[in-house]
């Protein structure tokens, strides 16, 4: 059953890209788009399986779940389910199947009966082809949401890798820029963005960015400088680096497209780039595309499909990423102290580094319940019997005297006697029992063991 029209204008009046178009142009969207109507409990699609749509929805809620492979966390059996968002009226779901069909990213499903409308990527393409005025509406409201779920799921990774670790850098053998001789001449179908152009349109997008040559060590763009251009690596070859690391990560090869999402909103830029040998850029800016959007011209209506696509496709890589990033363990942060290892360090051979407090928090035996209060006067003496007087950890004693160079070092003094005394049974206090058992085995009254720091010797005198 068809959204009723008021309900459907509602719905698509929530688009940004939308809101301003008259009910005439509402209508005519609405016009073009399946209806479809999903149960509450219903899995619109799941991650993994092929899709070649997305769906807006005109009433109702929609849930989207991404299933994160991997060992298992919390101790639950499996991969993992983790909610991510829900979707209301005027939202998209389905749209990177739908710019670049292929798996489905994340499982959507059905919180309560749902009105959508489907637009599948024949649909978009026709209506981007037959009428470019309604297509590159349609175009930019997903260009919109890409770049939007782009910044965002960036965002988060950067997030797990400072929880989980960054995967080490690959190892990047670039050969001697070639910095000599005229530049050869290029051809600009070789750039992925331009591939489908024909040769008018070529002509048209050079009359606006005109290609350019630069040196070798050319820097493109600085990492965190708000980006608003894109450039379009024509001959050369771009290194790509970041702060986070101490060596370059990446290098483009002529054909790519150096920041894709400043045609669509200004971001900082993730990360810098720098020519590698002499090469040949086009310096496409975001008003410039605009502008040629503005004038509905076909070329600028396909141009922007080919943003969509690489854009849909770069997203899709990032998931991957994120989805491998959270399937990692989480690392354990040594907190700052006087250790060596704490502040990176390695430690000495064969030495663990504690990574809880070298100290013991207070027994409260009130914490404890009465059947092991009871249990515990009834078994000390048993404890000490299989244990015995503990000596006090190495690290404890004095520190030994200095000696003159040349000299062997003074044998350690002999440790004091244990202060360590058995409890006699139903006589001794609860507080006796449990400093006793805390100093015996390294457990206090919460069962948590308290792991002490290994002993650093001190450094030898000169």
């Amino acid at each position: 059953m068809a959204p009723a029209r008021e309900t459907l204008r509602a719905a698509l009046r929530c688009v940004p890209r939308l809101s301003k178009l008259d009910d005439d142009a509402l209508d005519g969207i609405g016009a073009v788009l399946k209806p479809r109507r999903i149960e509450a409990g219903v899995r619109l699609f799941e991650q993994g399986r092929p899709g070649d749509s997305l769906f807006i929805v005109v009433a109702g809620t929609l849930e989207a779940r991404v299933t994160i492979p991997g060992e298992p966390v919390a101790g639950t059996p499996g991969p993992t389910e983790l909610a991510l968002a829900n979707v209301g009226p005027g939202g998209f779901v389905g749209e990177l199947a739908c710019i670049d069909p292929g798996p489905r990213s994340a499982t959507v499903i059905a919180v309560e009966p749902s009105q959508l409308l489907e637009l599948d990527r024949m649909l978009l393409h026709s209506i981007a082809q037959h009428a470019p005025e309604l297509g590159s509406v349609l175009l930019a409201a997903v260009l919109d949401l890409l770049a939007h779920r782009m910044r965002l799921t960036s965002a988060r990774l950067e997030g797990e890798y400072a929880r989980r670790g960054r995967p080490a850098l690959p190892t990047l053998d670039l050969p001697p820029p070639d910095s000599s001789g005229p530049v050869p001449k290029v051809n600009l179908r070789r750039i992925e963005l331009l591939r489908e152009l024909d040769t008018a349109h070529l002509q048209t997008l050079v009359s606006h960015a005109p290609p350019k040559r630069l040196r070798h060590g050319t820097v493109l763009f600085t990492e965190g400088e708000p980006g608003d251009t894109c450039l379009l690596l024509a001959h050369g070859q771009a290194v790509l680096s970041s702060r986070a690391g101490d060596r370059p990560f990446g290098v483009l090869e002529a054909g790519a497209a150096l920041g894709l999402s400043a045609l669509i909103e200004t971001t900082p830029r993730p990360f810098s780039a720098t020519l590698h040998g002499d090469g040949v850029v086009l310096s496409l800016p975001r008003a410039v595309f605009k502008g040629l959007l503005a004038t509905v011209d076909p070329m600028a209506v396909r141009l922007q499909e080919r943003v969509a696509l690489q854009l849909a496709r770069q997203l899709r890589r990032i998931n991957r990423d994120l989805l491998s990033a959270m399937a990692r363990p989480i690392v354990r942060r040594v907190p700052d102290g006087p250790n060596p290892w704490q502040r990176g360090a390695a430690p000495a051979s064969g030495v663990r580094p504690s990574l809880t407090a070298p100290t013991q928090p207070p027994l409260d035996p009130a914490r404890l319940p009465e059947h092991i209060r009871r249990a515990l006067k009834t078994s000390a003496g048993r404890v000490h019997a299989i244990t015995g007087p503990v000596p006090p950890p190495p690290w404890a004693a004095a520190t030994p005297a200095p000696y003159e160079p040349g000299q062997a070092p003074p044998a350690a003094p002999a440790p004091p006697p244990t202060t360590a005394t058995p409890p006699a049974g139903d006589e001794a206090s609860l507080d006796a029992i449990l400093q006793y058992l805390s100093d015996a085995t390294g457990m206090d009254g919460t069962g948590i063991e308290h792991v002490v720091p290994e002993h650093t010797p001190p450094p030898r005198r000169p």
